[in-house]
């Protein structure tokens, strides 16, 4: 049975998550992708996150957080910025910033500033066809 989704915004999430999971997949190391998750930030506040997850390798715990944004339009600058402070406040975290319809130049420009990872709709086939590779090696 297919899997219900109450919106686009909802399915886009799941797919970055599946795509995600399938690629950190590894024989020596279980990582679970997580999806809509709260997270506390330094500050106290709460953060609700749309894609997590988290290893440990050489003691470090490096958390990977990823913004997903199915909009009509090109993602804007302040969108990035806001989404920096979140990553600050969780601290220590990786910051991948997913959007259905790309990224205005300032957005990108800030972005690689601050080394967050963008992700576009263009890129997702190639995204789904990497992790179907990964599966096909595992079998």
């Amino acid at each position: 049975m297919f899997k219900q989704f109450k919106n686009k915004a909802d399915r886009f999430e799941s797919l970055i998550q599946y795509v995600y999971q399938q690629l950190s997949w590894s024989s020596d190391r279980e990582i679970e992708v997580l999806r809509n998750q709260k997270i506390i930030g330094k500050s106290g506040q709460e953060h609700q996150i749309d894609v997590y997850y988290e290893f440990q390798q050489n003691g470090v715990i490096h958390k990977v957080i990823i913004e997903c944004k199915n909009h009509q339009r090109k993602i804007e600058k302040g969108m990035i910025q806001s989404f920096k402070g979140v990553l600050d406040d969780v601290g220590n975290a990786t910051g991948i910033f997913a959007s259905t319809n790309g990224f205005q130049s300032g957005a990108i420009e800030y972005a690689k500033y601050y080394d967050i990872e963008l992700v576009t709709g263009k890129e997702m086939p190639m995204l789904a066809k990497l992790a179907a590779m990964k599966i096909a090696i595992m079998l």
